[in-house]
């Protein structure tokens, strides 16, 4: 009887034995997965973030392209302006040219 009880106590060790590895092995895959979600969570913010900063800085170009092509249109506009004034002006001089030509009639 004391062989039996030993035996049973011995089992019951080995059950008990058993189901702590199984508790420390599923503690450590918890862990081990956590730790796999935490390291996929930081690349996906710092994927994000970089493409955001990529994305400002294509936005920051092309604000700049249009304020280059803003800036170039407003000085062929001077430009084309001050060519018709110019031509504005060489008409006058050459009406008041043609006219000091005329022969006077009184």
């Amino acid at each position: 009887q004391n062989a039996a009880r030993a035996e049973m106590q011995l089992d019951q060790a080995k059950m008990a034995e058993q189901l702590r590895l199984q508790n420390v092995s599923m503690s450590e895959a918890r862990r081990i997965q956590q730790a796999e979600a935490q390291g996929a969570a930081y690349e996906f913010q710092a994927r994000e973030r970089r493409e955001g900063e990529q994305l400002d800085r294509a936005q920051t170009q092309v604000e700049n392209a249009q304020e280059t092509v803003a800036a170039y249109q407003q000085a062929r506009d001077a430009g084309v302006a001050g060519t018709i004034g110019s031509l504005g002006n060489l008409a006058t001089s050459v009406g008041a040219y043609v006219e000091s030509k005329k022969p006077k009639v009184d």
